[in-house]
């Protein structure tokens, strides 16, 4: 065969191709690349889905240790002085204090618990209310026991202003 007939061969040959390896390589690369997109948004989703949790949980721990503080305070036998300041309300008949807490402004006071706890950040300091909602007296046996029943209500915050934590305990002293 002749250099002429094996060029002109060639040229046929090429010709007749229609670029079916190309068009498959980029279907390839296409699903590749939707698979890689779509495992970004889910590593994205999950590390701000344990970014969140982490910040609820810092946030129960602030309300956490707050409750505990001010259950201890209340466990001293301290003397309180329940005159509905300093976070410290008596008990009002038909009075759901629960319900008007606002914890944006003064309408209810609210006490800061200062916590230090070296690298929990809790933006403000966490908050409590304690009320006096109930006293009983029992008399075994002519000996007059008096148990007074306390509400505390305490609010935790966790480095973001969407991570919040609100716990309530009903106390008996």
């Amino acid at each position: 065969m002749s250099k002429l007939a094996t060029m002109s061969h060639n040229s046929k040959i090429s010709a007749s191709q229609s670029g079916a390896v190309l068009l498959i390589s980029l279907v390839m690369l296409l699903l590749l690349t939707l698979i890689g997109v779509t495992g970004m948004q889910v590593a994205s989703l999950e590390e701000r889905m344990a970014g969140n949790a982490k910040d609820i949980n810092l946030a129960f721990q602030a309300a956490e240790t707050t409750l505990r503080g001010v259950e201890k305070r209340l466990a001293s036998n301290e003397a309180l002085l329940f005159n509905n300041t300093n976070g410290l309300y008596a008990f009002e008949q038909g009075v759901e204090r629960w319900e008007v807490v606002d914890w944006s402004n003064s309408k209810t006071e609210t006490m800061p618990y200062p916590i230090e706890n070296g690298g929990l950040s809790a933006r403000p300091q966490p908050r409590y209310i304690i009320e006096e909602i109930d006293s009983k007296s029992s008399s075994p046996e002519a000996g007059i026991e008096t148990d007074t029943f306390y509400r505390v209500t305490t609010k935790g915050y966790g480095p973001k202003d969407n991570s919040v934590v609100v716990l309530q305990v009903v106390f008996k002293r």
